[in-house]
């Protein structure tokens, strides 16, 4: 977490004056800098300026797979299950191997009480993670 992102989850940076805000300022094209501010509203609740710094983020990295996850997340939280799926969609899209995007893919289609979409995605997420797992000679399981 960058010194601006900690300020911001900290309730300590004022309007304007936080590490991340500053940098921003300074270079308004950087979309790191609008996902961490993102991820400090989002864990402020403040899910409006969460969703927006995502989307800036978005708008300057559209190839962030990671972006559209967490714009998801906060989507998610603010009770809008259409947009989070539009997003975990595209997290997948962007990167097939994207386990937590599958994984919140998968908690909001159970919300919308579609199972067999869930089903699959769990199953996708199974995949994953056997994937992930190595198991050498003597037994033991070493993770990827």
């Amino acid at each position: 977490m960058s010194a601006g992102t900690g300020l911001l989850c900290c309730g300590k940076a004022r309007s304007g004056h936080c590490a991340v805000t500053e940098a921003i300022g300074l270079n308004s094209h950087y979309a790191s800098a609008y996902c961490n501010r993102a991820a400090a509203f989002y864990q402020r609740g403040e899910l409006e300026r969460a969703i927006a710094d995502f989307t800036r983020g978005i708008e300057l990295a559209p190839a962030s797979p990671r972006a559209y996850n967490n714009r998801g997340v906060a989507y998610r939280k603010k009770g809008d299950l259409q947009s989070a799926l539009i997003d975990y969609s595209k997290a997948i899209q962007l990167d097939p191997n994207y386990l937590d995007a599958y994984r919140n893919r998968r908690a909001a289609y159970l919300r919308l009480g579609n199972r067999a979409k869930a089903e699959a995605d769990a199953a996708k997420c199974r995949e994953l993670q056997e994937s992930r797992i190595s198991r050498i000679p003597n037994g033991q399981i070493v993770l990827r």
